[in-house]
């Protein structure tokens, strides 16, 4: 589960902790960070992203693009190239029927960078036949209006839940993420308790980038690491 919201002063970037791992047609679940740095930039991947036997690495992936040359859009248009094959065999084995799910499986990558703070969303949705459909990414930057809080993976419940609260519904920025977030949590033992494989699970980590400075929300760092500072570039000599 992964929510985020940009602003042209601010950008949320949260992510749940539960990362679902599939071995052999084995399932099984890690606590982890989902939000990883590359120096300037950060990504989280939602979906089926980690898939020893089909030999899947999506996290690997993004992290190669994450060091291309040009900007942010040009290091997901490098994603799309590297991960084509990946995401095509993840579509064609269909790897969330493993979860039970009836819905159709998705793989979206959000990447941020805090220097241009310029954020790019790309989703990958499973065709009834088993082919990729690519959906075209969408940007987030100046001059563009603020965006609301937008989510992607698990949130189905909460959104219900949320709509049904006209105190929820006032919340904004990390008091919504943290609502959001744990009405899934809810909704995920209670699939437990019924034996289905719970899909999203705490801590909540919430990545905040304001003025080129990328910053753990206080209280919702979870299990990731310090952020990394930023590197000053070299001076060219003149």
């Amino acid at each position: 589960m992964v929510l985020f919201q940009w602003t042209p002063s601010r950008i949320y970037l949260a992510a749940d902790s539960l990362t679902t791992k599939i071995d052999g047609g084995r399932v099984s679940g890690a606590v982890e960070c989902k939000i990883h740095q590359v120096g300037d930039v950060f990504f989280t991947i939602v979906g089926v992203n980690n898939d020893d036997t089909n030999k899947i690495d999506l996290v690997a992936v993004a992290k190669k693009a994450a060091v291309a040359k040009g900007g942010i859009v040009d290091k997901v248009t490098a994603f799309e190239a590297l991960a084509k094959d990946q995401i095509d065999r993840v579509m064609r084995v269909n790897l969330t029927s493993h979860l039970g799910s009836t819905e159709p499986q998705r793989v979206t990558v959000v990447f941020v960078d805090r220097v241009s703070h310029i954020l790019v969303c790309k989703e990958y949705v499973r065709n009834s036949d088993g082919s990729t459909k690519s959906i075209p990414r969408d940007v987030y930057s100046a001059p563009q209006k603020s965006s609301d809080m937008k989510g992607v993976g698990a949130i189905e419940e909460s959104v219900a839940a949320l709509n049904k609260s006209e105190a929820l519904l006032k919340l904004e920025d990390v008091p919504l993420i943290d609502a959001m977030m744990n009405l899934q949590f809810e909704n995920e033992a209670q699939r437990l308790r019924r034996n289905q494989i719970p899909r999203v699970g705490p801590p909540i980590c919430i990545l905040q980038i304001e003025r080129g400075i990328a910053t753990w929300v206080p209280g919702y760092q979870g299990k990731c690491p310090d952020i990394e500072p930023a590197h000053p570039k070299p001076r060219t000599k003149k």
